[in-house]
C-alpha cells in the first residue's frame, strides 16, 4: 500500500501519462514533498520513462501548464530557463535562448484590468529591453504546446537570433517527435 508521496506518485505511471506524471513530480519539488533521487526508486513504468522524468524534473515549475510547455520546448531542443528573473521586469516564466520571454497565464492570477495592465507593463518593459515577449493561457500550454514551440522559433528566426546549433536541434527533435519541422 502507497505511504509515501514518492510512492502515489510511482503509481501514476499506471494510469497517466508521462507528462501528467511529470506534472506531479514538479509539484512534489516544488513544495518538498518529493527528492528527486526518490525517482530512482520507482518500479512503475519503464525504465526509458522513469530516465526520462528524472532528466526533465524541475522544482521551478509553478503549474501543469508550466510543465507542459517547458516539456514541449525542451524537447524540441530550445534552452530554456524557468523563473528567470529579468531586470526592471521581475520573475518571467520562461527565458527562451537567452532572448525570449514567455509567459503562461492562468484565469485565477492574469484576469481583471489591474492584472492585464500589470502585464502589459512587464511585456513593455522586457521588449524595449529587447527581450521580446510571448504570453499564453494555461490551455494553450497544455493542449497545444506545439505552438508556443512554432511562436518562439518563429520569433527567434525573425529576430535573427536562431542559431545553426539551434536550428539542427530543432530539425532533429522534429525527426524524433514525428511532428513536422518549423524551419
Amino acid at each position: 500500500m502507497p505511504r509515501t508521496a514518492a510512492d502515489h506518485i510511482d503509481l501514476a505511471a499506471l494510469c497517466c501519462g508521462p507528462r501528467e506524471q511529470l506534472a506531479l513530480i514538479d509539484a512534489a519539488l516544488r513544495v518538498g514533498a518529493l527528492d528527486l533521487r526518490a525517482i530512482q526508486g520507482f518500479v512503475y513504468g519503464s525504465s526509458d520513462r522513469r530516465r526520462w522524468l528524472a532528466r526533465m524534473a524541475d522544482a521551478r515549475a509553478e503549474s501543469l501548464s508550466e510543465t507542459c510547455a517547458r516539456v514541449e520546448m525542451v524537447e524540441a531542443g530550445l534552452t530554456v530557463v524557468p523563473q528567470f528573473r529579468l531586470s526592471g521586469v521581475g520573475r518571467v516564466d520562461f527565458l527562451v535562448e537567452g532572448v525570449v520571454v514567455v509567459e503562461i497565464d492562468s484565469q485565477a492570477f492574469h484576469s481583471g484590468e489591474e492584472a492585464r495592465a500589470r502585464d502589459g507593463d512587464r511585456d513593455r518593459a522586457a521588449t524595449t529591453q529587447g527581450y521580446p515577449t510571448l504570453r499564453y493561457m494555461f490551455h494553450d500550454a497544455a493542449e497545444r504546446p506545439h505552438e508556443i514551440v512554432a511562436d518562439v522559433v518563429a520569433t527567434l528566426l525573425r529576430i535573427g537570433r536562431l542559431s545553426p546549433t539551434v536550428r539542427t536541434k530543432i530539425a532533429a527533435a522534429a525527426r524524433v517527435s514525428g511532428w513536422r519541422s518549423l524551419l
